[in-house]
């Protein structure tokens, strides 16, 4: 019965030692010792280490004056990695989408299309819808999406080549602040 009980309290506090793990990482994030995350969140090569370490690497590119491309960069492949560590963590796919959206911003939107990133950034909202259909962070996404496409390529464009309207993107805002009405930053 000791043995049974022993067993059972180490896979109790193993399955918590992720949590705190990625608490400590999200703390570190929080602060912004946005380096700090991003290594160690790369350190820890886990889902959520890398997931932590794109958020950091996207709050340091947006926050810049200048926008940084190679930032972006960073924070597409650190949000693949998560992806690929853990294909079923909705916040992974929307970091990925998000990075993929300032890319496009900065390169412009004849380099956005030829690389398919519109569509692509879409496969991966829906991959986050898919698997968590109320997560905020990917109907905010989602409502950006569609609103960068139309002020991007104008109300026909975007119904045409990728089924786009601003009347998509405020209904996803709109869902976005039912799913979290208390989140600023989705208010924001």
């Amino acid at each position: 019965m000791k043995r049974a009980a022993a067993v059972l309290l180490a896979a109790a506090l193993s399955a918590l030692l992720p949590v705190a793990a990625r608490a400590d990482l999200y703390e570190v994030y929080a602060s912004g010792h946005y380096a700090d995350a991003v290594k160690a969140g790369t350190s820890a090569g886990t889902a959520q280490g890398f997931l932590i370490a794109a958020r950091a690497t996207l709050a340091d590119a947006t926050t810049r004056p200048q926008p940084c491309l190679d930032c972006l960069h960073q924070a597409e492949a650190l949000a693949r990695r998560a992806t690929g560590a853990d294909p079923h963590l909705p916040e992974a796919h929307v970091y990925l989408a998000v990075a993929m959206g300032y890319e496009a911003r900065v390169v412009g939107p004849v380099w956005a299309r030829a690389h398919s990133y519109p569509s692509l950034a879409k496969v991966e909202l829906n991959a986050a819808l898919a698997l968590e259909p109320r997560n905020p962070w990917a109907l905010a996404a989602l409502g950006g999406w569609n609103v960068e496409i139309v002020r991007t390529g104008g109300d026909y464009l975007a119904d045409w080549l990728y089924s786009a309207s601003l009347d998509k993107g405020l209904a996803a805002f709109a869902a976005a602040l039912k799913a979290a009405p208390d989140n600023l930053s989705i208010r924001y």
